[in-house]
């Protein structure tokens, strides 16, 4: 047949020049219609791009477990609750694995449990100091400071 780059107005032996010219011309219009697609798909993904940039973020609110629900993990009195555990229990209430809260992913329902067991921590085991706890969640103390903070509820200490 014709070849790409091969002029379609040239003459070919064993070719309709009729035909040649009509090639041309589907060919200009693929590209005519491929570059209006393309031009297309970059204004709808600029647009799009510009909506998010936009929007206001809306976050979740970030549920702390009632004192009861982590009370049901807490073993008989004299015993203390592991760190581990409270995180397990906190994972299962928010739906996510123990992993993820100790795990490097950021998505916002990962962040908001493990803030969540952050304070569920603090709240349990207050003899824990924070770079004890840092070491639990695998952060830096600081990082779990700015969790308090964001979980901090009226009337609660820390």
């Amino acid at each position: 047949m014709l070849k790409e780059d091969a002029p379609a107005y040239q003459y070919r032996p064993g070719y309709n020049p009729q035909f040649l010219r009509r090639v041309k011309e589907k060919r200009a219009m693929e590209a005519r219609e491929r570059a209006a697609l393309e031009a297309r798909q970059a204004a709808e993904r600029r647009k799009r791009q510009e909506a998010e940039a936009m929007a206001p973020m809306s976050f979740r609110v970030i549920e702390i477990p009632s004192p009861s629900a982590i009370a049901d993990y807490v073993p008989p009195s004299g015993t203390v609750q592991p760190a581990q555990c409270i995180i397990r229990h906190v994972a299962s209430l928010y739906g996510v694995s123990y992993g993820d809260i100790i795990g490097p992913r950021r998505g916002r329902e990962i962040v908001a449990a493990r803030h969540a067991a952050v304070r569920a921590v603090a709240d349990a085991r207050p003899d824990m100091s924070l770079p004890m706890m840092g070491r639990v969640f695998k952060r830096d103390h600081t990082t779990l400071l700015s969790a308090l903070r964001k979980t901090k509820q009226e009337g609660q200490p820390r």
